[in-house]
């Protein structure tokens, strides 16, 4: 046997991590189109029940370091992020940092909710119509967990879907109607929540037609977990206004 040289790279890319549930359909696809190539990009599932209710949300705590486990900490990456805006909300941002940390001390962690509120910040905007396809119950959470850090909510439009497979095939019109009813009574924003929610593609159309920011959750934790690695997200393809920031 000839053993053969060979080289390495010491200019490794920057390594994001992002846990998605086992029941979303949309995030993935969605993410790659938005980063650039200077990221790798390491993706885990974790555990999430067909119907949206607080006590599923709640259930996924268990699994979140047993999931975040599957990317091996010798990895070293840079930002982790937990893909679901609801579970976030009822578990909390923190609750989720502490269990992903534990397999990943030195990541830091992202969630689309805390991403969002930093991205509304960020734009400036502090009245906020809002649009889910959560049942009530979930909606109101999230709603409120807004209002608790400084935000108001001018309208809330919700689908009212509980079924996951359902919310990945709302339709883009759908999901347009629903913005244009949420930009009422002078909102700064909308912000269109649920990461299996096909948002990506209308942002730039809505944000010309209606002339203020589109804020989703998967473009808001892109975004938040590039400029958290260091990266700006001009150098992606994040799209509206908050890519220009």
């Amino acid at each position: 046997m000839t053993a053969f040289p060979f080289d390495t790279n010491p200019n490794e890319p920057t390594k994001l991590g992002l846990i998605v549930l086992s029941s979303d359909e949309t995030i993935e696809d969605e993410f790659r189109a938005m980063l650039p190539k200077s990221c790798s990009l390491f993706q885990t599932r974790i555990h999430s029940a067909p119907e949206v209710t607080p006590d599923t949300l709640m259930e996924m705590k268990a699994g979140l370091a047993t999931s975040a486990a599957m990317i091996p900490p010798s990895f070293d990456v840079d930002v982790i992020g937990y893909a679901c805006t609801s579970g976030a909300t009822m578990i909390g941002p923190s609750n989720v940092a502490t269990e992903v940390q534990k397999v990943h001390p030195n990541s830091q962690v992202c969630t689309p909710i805390t991403a969002v509120m930093r991205a509304l910040n960020t734009l400036g905007a502090r009245k906020i119509g809002m649009v889910t396809p959560y049942i009530r119950d979930v909606s109101q959470e999230m709603r409120n967990l807004l209002i608790e850090n400084g935000f108001e909510i001018s309208a809330l439009v919700s689908f009212e879907v509980s079924t996951e497979a359902i919310v990945a095939r709302i339709t883009a019109d759908a999901i347009k109607r629903a913005v244009r009813a949420a930009a009422v009574d002078g909102a700064d924003a909308v912000f269109v929540s649920c990461t299996n929610l096909r948002t990506v593609d209308v942002i730039d159309e809505l944000e010309d037609e209606l002339g203020i920011a589109i804020v989703t959750s998967n473009q808001a934790l892109a975004w938040d977990m590039l400029t958290s690695a260091g990266i700006s997200a001009v150098q992606s393809a994040v799209p509206g206004r908050l890519s220009k920031i």
